[in-house]
């Protein structure tokens, strides 16, 4: 009998994913705090666990082949889905629908990085920005469970889109997979959109990652780690500096 260990499907290793899913929890449960708010956060973080198992099973549908992982990446796809769906149902039973609205809109792009994933594709540059676009709809549908406007719960989703696709280009700027013009346009254009509607301290956040862009780019890169933790660091500042704003 074949010794599968679950750790490698069960937990994706990406700390970049890792903080597409945290800043957007944080953010909508500090900003407005609610039991159908921690549910909804419930839910995106299974239904991200259940991405890695659900790619590779897909991976090996399309294969039409069985490995000794495909039953254990089947299993527990299956079970966060359930989990996620039951904390849906919950957050929606305390909150009602309108929650769901974000997520109707994110889905065409989740939808996308999924076909991607199915494929191996999932980390082009494209796949990688629908998947960060979607998650941003995590706050957005906490700050409405959490009894927020509509503009102020969308208006924070945008600020967390300005906060991932810039950081996307820089990172791979920095890795020499992108010209570093592409990585300054995106954050000059993320800080004129966020400056249009934002409050103050948002606008900062983002003035931060442009200065801290403009002092990545014109200097020698560290490690791939290096810039990963990094980029942790600047997702908490910008945690903080959003919370504080709203």
């Amino acid at each position: 009998m074949t010794i599968v260990a679950l750790r490698p499907f069960a937990l994706p290793a990406e700390h970049g994913g890792w903080g597409f899913l945290a800043e957007p929890i944080l953010v909508g449960m500090l900003v407005a705090p609610s039991s159908s708010g921690a549910l909804v956060a419930a839910a995106a973080l299974f239904g991200f666990l259940a991405r890695h198992p659900l790619k590779l099973a897909v991976q090996d549908a399309v294969r039409g082949r069985r490995y000794p992982r495909t039953f254990w990446c089947r299993a527990l796809a299956a079970s966060y889905l359930l989990a996620a769906l039951l904390s849906l149902a919950a957050a929606l039973a305390m909150s009602g629908t309108r929650m769901l609205a974000p997520f109707a809109l994110a889905a065409p792009f989740a939808i996308f990085q999924l076909l991607h994933d199915a494929k191996n594709h999932g980390r082009g540059l494209i796949a990688e920005m629908s998947g960060a676009v979607a998650m941003a709809s995590v706050v957005a549908a906490i700050a409405i469970a959490g009894g927020t406007g509509t503009s102020v719960a969308y208006g924070l989703a945008g600020i967390l889109i300005a906060r991932f696709v810039p950081a996307i280009l820089y990172v791979r700027a920095l890795l020499g997979r992108l010209p570093a013009w592409w990585a300054w346009t995106a954050h000059v254009v993320a800080l004129g959109v966020i400056a249009s509607y934002a409050r103050l301290p948002a606008v900062a956040a983002m003035a931060v990652l442009l200065l801290r862009a403009a002092w990545g780019l014109t200097h020698e890169p560290p490690r791939a780690k290096t810039i990963g933790w990094r980029e942790i660091a600047f997702g908490v500042a910008t945690v903080a500096l959003v919370a504080i704003g709203y």
